[in-house]
């Protein structure tokens, strides 16, 4: 819901309005200041926000899953697993016994290494 800020001419009141879509707010030509009722507005830019583009997991093959469940990025890996559970089990099956090893072969390393610590 797009959200508009403005500043009135007379009274410097700032204050927002908010419209269902870029059109209704192009079609409301009554804008007016709460605060005094004047139409003499200032429209301010203050923050714009861009909604980042979303990959599609599921068209990725099995290596490239892998890559985004070593990247540790916990967004892109929960969006992964949220898109690829809708999809056909036997492509997901793959991506998550890669990520099952890669994880257990990390977890061997690490208690090798503590085992192998010099006291």
């Amino acid at each position: 819901m797009p959200m508009y800020e403005f500043r009135c001419q007379a009274c410097a009141t700032e204050f927002s309005l908010f419209y269902k879509s870029r059109a209704t707010y192009e079609q409301d030509a009554d804008r007016r200041c709460p605060q005094c009722q004047s139409a003499a507005l200032d429209r301010l830019i203050r923050q714009v926000n861009f909604r980042a583009m979303s990959r599609e997991y599921g068209r990725m093959s099995s290596q490239e899953m892998l890559s985004v469940l070593e990247s540790g990025d916990s967004r892109q890996v929960s969006e992964l697993y949220r898109q690829v559970k809708g999809t056909d089990p036997a492509r997901a099956l793959p991506v998550h016994e890669k990520a099952k090893s890669a994880l257990d072969a990390a977890e061997a390393e690490r208690k090798s290494r503590r085992t192998n610590r010099s006291p």
